[in-house]
């Protein structure tokens, strides 16, 4: 497979080049145009090789993998819901941090609480 890749991106870079006849070949070695096709022509048969030489195994678990809590689901741990050590302070142990009721941060009852 891979020499028959190699071959034909080989054939693919070489072909312009026999298609030319031998006065086109003298303007060709005179000009730009010429160089920049037969760069964009090796550019692209690189690219097609490197592309096809490094494919990835796309799976992430192993086989078996079994996550601990259900697909769609979040940890138990993230869904405890807010205590509240004070009228109007609400704490959350999966943060371990403490709010107002108007949603700014309580840090001195962050502290108090989680010891910190």
């Amino acid at each position: 497979m891979k020499q028959s890749l190699s071959r034909s991106l080989l054939i693919a870079a070489l072909l312009p080049a026999f298609m030319l006849t031998p006065m086109q070949q003298a303007q060709a070695k005179h000009s730009d145009v010429g160089a920049a096709i037969a760069g964009g022509i090796v550019g692209l048969a690189v690219g097609a090789a490197l592309s096809t030489k490094h494919h990835q195994n796309e799976t992430i678990y192993y086989p078996g993998y079994q996550p601990p809590y259900p697909a769609g689901g979040y940890n138990p741990y993230w869904q405890q819901p807010p205590f509240s050590p004070a009228p109007g302070v609400l704490c959350y142990q999966a943060q371990q941090a403490c709010y107002n009721v108007g949603g700014g941060y309580a840090g001195k009852w962050s502290a108090r609480v989680f010891g910190f």
